[in-house]
């Protein structure tokens, strides 16, 4: 036991000279080095569906992976997603919401322009079943956390709650939230 602690002893006394003998170029280059990477991972952080499939991310469970794959196909019109809570419905949902609008899978540069006709902005509708208790507690966190900081949108409410409208400014796609109140089957549109 005494010899384990010896060489942990010895070993920490020779990270210690090896670091107080770095020269001052030396500790430049690695300051900056810590920087870029705190840099890369801030980027990282704020544009997360850049790197959807790549770690410390996940990327799509199977349920998901096999919709990304099948959008992809033009013969598909309609997708439905029907599983338990926390998995993936709302994610997958705000991805292909948000790539549509770019008009690729922003981690892989897929493109997706072949499913678009025209080179017009695109239009996109997600319908939630409540204002308050499902689009401004699950859907618009969603896309707060998804949504690329590198890339601008314009956002707006619609009085019942704010982000209900939102629009790349540079593709100019917008995306509208809009509400299917159960009660009533009537869909609210913003104004």
């Amino acid at each position: 036991m005494t010899k384990v602690v010896d060489r942990k002893a010895k070993r920490i006394e020779e990270l210690r000279l090896f670091i107080a003998q770095k020269t001052p170029e030396m500790k430049q280059l690695e300051a900056q080095k810590i920087a870029v990477l705190q840099q890369l991972a801030l980027y990282q952080k704020e544009n997360k569906l850049e790197y959807f499939d790549k770690p410390p991310n996940k990327g799509p469970n199977p349920k998901q992976a096999q919709i990304i794959q099948a959008f992809l196909d033009p013969a598909f019109k309609t997708f439905g997603f029907s599983a338990g809570n926390r998995s993936g419905k709302t994610t997958l949902a705000v991805i292909l919401a948000l790539s549509v609008m770019r008009g690729k899978y922003l981690w892989s540069e897929q493109s997706l322009l072949h499913l678009f006709p025209h080179k017009n902005p695109r239009k996109v509708r997600y319908i939630g079943q409540g204002w308050h208790e499902h689009i401004q507690t699950v859907i618009i966190p969603e896309l707060e956390k998804w949504w690329p900081k590198r890339y601008k949108v314009e956002d707006h409410g619609n009085g019942i709650i704010t982000k209900t409208f939102w629009k790349d400014v540079e593709t100019k796609s917008t995306l509208q939230i809009m509400c299917l109140h159960p009660d009533q089957r009537i869909t609210m549109k913003n104004p």
